[in-house]
């Protein structure tokens, strides 16, 4: 077998109902299916080309066969074909992959409804919807569905495509193993076709456990606001933690340059000139961790 074949995983999207499919309904969803599973490999930091071939189209209902492939950047980084590297290929296409059901699947979940409440915990992101039900993804498919333009629309088109053929009954994407990773039926498109609906809620907010820079601090904590670096940016805080104003009150050492481990709440707005939402302000809930200035790890610089 060529090295190149050794690292190709089969997936197929199948489209219940009849045994034929309209060219254009096929042509547009693979499409933005390859445009959203670029994505998806960007979001997850890998930066070598995925290829990806229809292999055959299947009797019974619609299905056509996907053969997605590591390209030459395996070969590059485990040059000699071993059982192991070959499973590391696979597992990087699996989570490829993974990460596109797993976006369709909250689309699937959400609707066209945007949360009203976001809190993002390490690698774990609780959505609340406007009835109060939480879902829970992960951090990278709340980036590729909320955070990338070409993510959202490729979702958008995949399922405008499918609901525009009413001879489509259902439509999935399955394993190696014909097992589906995302499924949806007729019944349920018409409510996951309208554009993912962040425009109509101009107000939302998150919180996230980050590491703040202190700036410019204030003793009454819980009246005036200090100064922190955040992502690289100048952010104005309050504080609202009673218990880390008790240690600046009982006299626990603070310095500008040391950092604090928080929940930081920021509030965000829509903004409709770059549609998206933009940080508009920041409140630290709680104090995690302080860490003075001289045992903090030193950047790294090339």
């Amino acid at each position: 077998m060529k090295a190149k074949d050794s690292t190709t995983t089969r997936y197929k999207l199948r489209f219940g109902g009849k045994n034929e499919l309209d060219a254009s309904t096929l042509g547009e969803v693979l499409l933005n299916t390859v445009a959203l599973t670029e994505e998806a490999n960007k979001v997850l930091g890998n930066y070598h080309p995925l290829n990806i071939n229809v292999k055959s189209h299947k009797k019974g209902s619609f299905i056509v066969d996907l053969a997605f492939q590591v390209p030459e950047a395996i070969d590059a980084i485990v040059p000699l074909i071993t059982p192991d590297n070959l499973k590391t290929a696979k597992l990087a296409i699996e989570s490829i992959v993974g990460l596109v059901a797993s976006v369709l699947s909250l689309r699937k979940k959400l609707k066209n409804e945007a949360p009203k409440e976001i809190d993002i915990d390490g690698d774990n992101v609780t959505l609340t919807t406007g009835n109060n039900n939480k879902v829970t993804t992960t951090i990278n498919t709340y980036k590729l569905y909320f955070d990338n333009a070409r993510g959202q629309k490729s979702v958008q088109d995949i399922l405008n495509a499918v609901e525009g053929n009413k001879s489509v009954e259902d439509f999935s994407l399955l394993d190696d193993k014909d097992e589906p990773l995302f499924e949806v039926n007729r019944k349920e498109l018409p409510q996951l076709i309208a554009p993912i609906s962040i425009e109509s809620d101009t107000q939302r907010s998150k919180t996230v456990r980050v590491l703040l820079n202190i700036l410019a601090l204030d003793w009454q904590v819980t009246k005036n606001k200090w100064r922190f670096i955040f992502q690289g940016n100048k952010i104005l805080a309050k504080i609202e933690d009673p218990e880390f104003a008790n240690k600046v009150k009982n006299g626990e050492r603070f310095a500008n340059g040391d950092a604090l481990e928080v929940d930081l709440e920021i509030e965000q707005e829509f903004d409709k000139s770059v549609n998206t939402f933009l940080n508009k302000r920041y409140k630290v809930l709680k104090v995690i961790r302080h860490i003075p200035r001289e045992i903090q790890p030193p950047l790294i610089t090339e």
